[in-house]
């Protein structure tokens, strides 16, 4: 995964998660966006797409 396909993937969580909100299903908006930067973590940490430069 590229971090353009990560912004991508993270910008379409949070486009769901405001989704839900106007629907008023907050838990469900709340679940989106934990399960989503769980998942964007993980892709950093797996795929280094960090450079060690930032750290």
């Amino acid at each position: 995964m590229s971090y353009h396909e990560l912004y991508v993937s993270l910008y379409g969580a949070i486009a769901d998660a405001l989704d839900q909100l106007d629907e008023g299903n907050i838990v469900t908006a709340i679940h989106i966006l934990k399960s989503a930067h769980i998942t964007a973590e993980e892709k950093i940490l797996e795929l280094d797409v960090i450079p060690d430069e930032c750290f």
